[in-house]
């Protein structure tokens, strides 16, 4: 990953530790220091899971898989579907809801005000299925 960030322009830089963050090592990550932003890294590889995201991106994307992940995961559970194409599906439907690519459309990749769309879209859905 060689790009700058979202927030302040400055280069990202790889570590191989983040002790930094809430005292825990969560494994490699890219950073902005300044910003404090950062992603994770797939398990084993230098490869980001997404984009480097400030706090209140960070917990914006939580919000938005909390919402998100309790849709895919009742078709996985009530419905016999594999995990995989549950969330593709999930992912097909959201980009469509959403206005965007679904090639664009992954939680990890997006910005504070996508994932609260993304919330306010599936909340409804979600709230119906734990009736």
């Amino acid at each position: 990953m060689t790009a700058n960030c979202q927030y302040c322009g400055l280069p990202v830089t790889f570590s191989q530790t983040s002790n930094h963050i809430h005292g825990r090592n969560y494994g490699p990550i890219w950073e902005c220091v300044p910003c404090a932003a950062y992603v994770g890294c797939h398990k084993g590889t230098t490869s980001a899971l997404g984009t480097v995201a400030n706090k209140a991106t960070r917990d914006a994307r939580q919000a938005a898989h909390k919402a998100f992940d309790g849709l895919w995961k009742c078709k996985v559970k009530y419905h016999g579907w594999k995990k995989q194409s549950a969330r593709g599906a999930g992912y097909k439907w959201l980009a469509k809801e959403l206005g965007i690519d679904v090639t664009k459309c992954h939680i990890a990749n997006f910005d504070e005000a996508t994932c609260l769309e993304a919330v306010r879209i599936c909340t409804p859905y979600l709230a119906k299925l734990v009736q």
